[in-house]
């Protein structure tokens, strides 16, 4: 993919369902970010602490390790504590919102969600004056 910035952000895509995927991919990418895309929890804990992504998008009901436990574990390693996660989930109530955010997360954004929610939600984490790579800044 030559035609993908090498220092786009990368975004972390973490839900069991395949349409939910491609949609918050399709958003991602129109954004100009780069992405990585996993179907259950586990895959989600490992990518993140391979990868250290820019911005985690986390489905809450997946296999292996569900999203509440997830958030727990990416917010106690050291390589995964600080990197933003957004839950997207089904589970739209107060109540969901509250224990997902008590456990880590940075937002909450209820199922189903518009192509300008998602890309309001990447938007506000990965923003060019906040983003580590951004151009005004010396690599090292």
């Amino acid at each position: 993919m030559s035609d993908v910035d090498p220092n786009a952000k990368l975004i972390l895509i973490a839900d069991d369902d395949q349409a939910t995927r491609t949609f918050l991919n399709a958003a991602a990418r129109k954004l100009g970010h780069r992405t990585i895309q996993v179907d259950n929890g586990k895959d989600a804990f490992d990518e993140a602490k391979k990868n250290r992504p820019d911005l985690i998008l986390l489905d809450i009901l997946m296999p292996d390790i569900d999203g509440y436990t997830d958030l727990r574990l990416l917010r106690l390693n050291w390589r995964t504590r600080d990197i933003p996660i957004v839950v997207i989930s089904g589970y739209a109530d107060q109540a969901d919102a509250d224990r997902c955010l008590t456990a880590g997360a940075n937002f909450f954004l209820p199922k189903p969600a518009t192509v300008a929610q998602v890309r309001t939600v990447i938007n506000k984490f990965l923003s060019p004056a906040s983003a580590p790579h951004a151009p005004n800044q010396a690599e090292s």
